[in-house]
């Protein structure tokens, strides 16, 4: 019976220790199920047995009185915790400002497990974002520096004395020599295939009164072909003197109202045309003595541009038998038939109408009719010898 209490009393004491320990633990122990105890089915016990059931039934209590203490332990070591955990950040601001960033970094071997876990990843993801705009920062520097070589030799390209130009050649020019276009082109010694005043060339070009349009194409690596659109003649125009003592001048005139040049000159002149040619033009006459044509030069006059704007909107059957126009102003025009018949004409309006209305009254009365007044399309009226 001895050794059996000696041994419960030395159970006990262990028990305490455990609370004890678990007292000032900063985690909480595991719950201790309690241990149940079986007593002897007999009904009768002897006093031995009183006494062990007596024992037993202290042990529970104690055993209870444990549990509520584990409880109370436990809440009381969340609570110094986080307490502990408070005191750590305040702590570790003050020493951050006070000492460093070295000091704080030492200061964290302090704090609880949580909390230097949750420091360290935040340093590393910031660690991890430094290495990511670094590596975007490389990567922009290296896509600047092609950038950079790319334009560079381009440049030095374009400026080096590379695939200079050495066969020049003309296209597309019928009364214009070639010689006298690559003269007048007057295209750059130092030009290369990269470096062509493309512009100026052109600008140079279209000076020309026959020139009307230029394109220019390079052959690589050093050829150039100069395509040149020149202009036709509409119509040759006789001009007033200015003083009785001279002669009238008959002047070449484009569609689009350019001067080309002075018919009658033939000496200096680029383009030579004969007699023959110049019968083969409609001639322009009794123009305003204001009118004075300059070679390139526009012509504004509404007499000469009226003219003009019906040859464009005749087939061309029609502008063959025209002979001359008159042309004092758009409402007087009138036309001279190969076949001597006058046409009053008037403005150059319902041109397809008034060309048919013409072509009509020709059929009808051929070999008869003298006269036709198409000023008004849809009324013309005419005369015949008969």
């Amino acid at each position: 019976m001895k050794s059996a209490s000696l041994a419960l009393k030395a159970k006990n004491k262990r028990r305490l220790d455990l609370q004890k320990a678990h007292r000032h633990s900063p985690r909480q122990a595991k719950p201790h199920t309690p241990r149940v105890l079986k007593t002897a089915p007999d009904a009768k016990l002897s006093g031995t047995s009183h006494r062990r059931q007596g024992s037993y039934r202290s042990a529970s209590v104690c055993q209870t009185a444990a549990t509520g203490s584990r409880k109370q332990n436990g809440s009381s070591a969340k609570r110094d915790n986080k307490r502990q955990g408070d005191m750590a950040v305040a702590r570790s601001g003050q020493i951050s400002r006070g000492r460093g960033s070295n000091a704080q970094a030492a200061d964290r071997e302090n704090w609880p497990a949580a909390q230097r876990y949750s420091s360290s990843a935040g340093t590393a993801r910031t660690a991890r974002k430094g290495v990511r705009k670094s590596g975007v920062r490389v990567k922009l520097f290296i896509i600047l520096m092609i950038f950079v070589l790319l334009v560079g030799g381009c440049i030095a390209l374009y400026h080096s004395p590379l695939f200079p130009l050495s066969d020049v050649s003309v296209v597309g020019n019928n009364r214009l020599s070639s010689d006298y276009l690559v003269e007048a082109a007057a295209v750059p010694a130092d030009s290369t295939f990269l470096r062509l005043d493309t512009a100026g060339i052109s600008e140079r070009l279209t000076q020309e009164p026959w020139i009307q349009n230029v394109e220019l194409e390079r052959v690589f690596p050093g050829g150039l072909i100069i395509k040149v659109t020149e202009r036709q003649i509409a119509a040759v125009v006789d001009i007033v003197p200015e003083r009785a003592t001279e002669q009238t001048a008959h002047w070449a005139i484009a569609s689009d109202g350019i001067w080309i040049a002075l018919a009658d000159n033939q000496e200096g002149q680029r383009v030579a045309l004969s007699t023959e040619q110049l019968a083969a033009f409609t001639r322009i006459k009794d123009v305003s003595p204001a009118v004075r044509p300059v070679a390139g030069a526009k012509e504004t006059d509404g007499g000469v541009t009226n003219a003009l704007a019906v040859l464009a909107g005749f087939s061309q059957e029609m502008r063959e038998m025209v002979a001359s126009i008159s042309a004092p102003d758009a409402v007087k025009t009138a036309l001279t038939l190969s076949n001597n018949v006058g046409v009053a004409f008037g403005a150059a309006v319902d041109v397809a109408a008034k060309e048919d209305a013409i072509a009509t009254l020709l059929e009808e009365h051929q070999g008869t009719i003298t006269y036709i007044n198409v000023r008004v399309a849809n009324r013309a009226t005419y005369r015949s010898a008969q």
